[in-house]
């Protein structure tokens, strides 16, 4: 099974300390688009899925 993390927070988290090769990136989900890109980071070896609350 392939593991994701996501993580749905204010705006000061998507300059989080630790996270290094950040894009962003626009997606399309099951539910539709959501209403921002997704910042994707690396924390370590894992890849974290990170997008803002309005």
């Amino acid at each position: 099974m392939n593991r994701k993390l996501g993580i749905i927070g204010g705006s000061g988290l998507y300059k989080m300390e630790g996270f290094e090769k950040t894009k962003w990136k626009k997606i399309r989900t099951s539910w539709g688009k959501p209403s921002d890109q997704i910042l994707i980071a690396k924390v370590g070896e894992e890849e974290v899925y990170f997008t803002e609350t309005l």
